[in-house]
């Protein structure tokens, strides 16, 4: 997939097909006569900015960068994606990955949902309500982390939360899909939900390790 956006900017996305890490038991958690498929995909994306700008969202050129002869600076981004769907009990690996193949040839994807407020599915609506969970539960676990690698160590960025441009707390999941889906950004519309516990680690309070990117 490609796209132009801003002015001249050249965003070309490419996934890779959605593959089986392992079908396991998550114990005490998982739901009677089921058990849990872990599923991945890689989505890179490379940005092409141009070195020089010839027009802008409010005039345009009837000549192109490339007429100019002006070159890229081009950055690439790769991303893991995780979800887990529930499979029956007893199902073997090998049906598994055949459900897995057959979802590919119909597009299948891992689309990604970005909000400023926890992202909550019926599932877990139905949770709040039964008060099992809590709200401020699921803004633990979703809100979006620097990941633990190296670079993240050695800056000291790692486990940190990740501010959104305005600054803001960030949530993100990962969901399963059996045919293409664009992904979901609400940052923009959705109304900021921060906890009190995530409220207190942006004022200086320690780093919880919960989601990364």
């Amino acid at each position: 997939m490609q796209t132009t956006s801003p002015t001249g900017v050249v965003t070309t996305i490419t996934s890779s097909q959605v593959t089986l890490d392992k079908v396991s038991n998550n114990g005490e958690f998982q739901k009677k006569g089921t058990l849990t498929a872990q599923i991945r995909q890689t989505v890179e994306t490379l940005s092409q900015y141009p070195s020089k700008k010839t027009a802008s969202n409010m005039q345009d050129n009837f000549f192109s960068n490339d007429e100019f002869g002006f070159g890229t600076q081009d950055f690439k981004s790769v991303e893991n994606r995780v979800a887990w769907i529930l499979v029956p009990e007893g199902i073997s690996v090998a049906e598994v990955q055949a459900r897995i193949e057959k979802a590919n040839a119909n597009g299948a994807c891992i689309y990604k949902a970005l909000s400023c407020r926890p992202i909550l599915d019926e599932n877990q609506l139905y949770a709040i309500t039964a008060k099992l969970r809590t709200l401020d539960d699921f803004a633990a676990t979703q809100a979006v982390r620097y990941p633990e690698n190296p670079t993240t160590i050695a800056d000291g960025t790692a486990g940190k939360l990740v501010l959104d441009k305005a600054g803001r707390v960030q949530y993100r999941r990962t969901f399963f899909w059996g045919s293409p889906k664009a992904d979901v950004d609400a940052r923009h519309i959705d109304t900021p939900y921060v906890s009190a516990l995530l409220e207190a680690e942006l004022s200086g309070a320690s780093v919880m390790a919960n989601q990364t990117i």
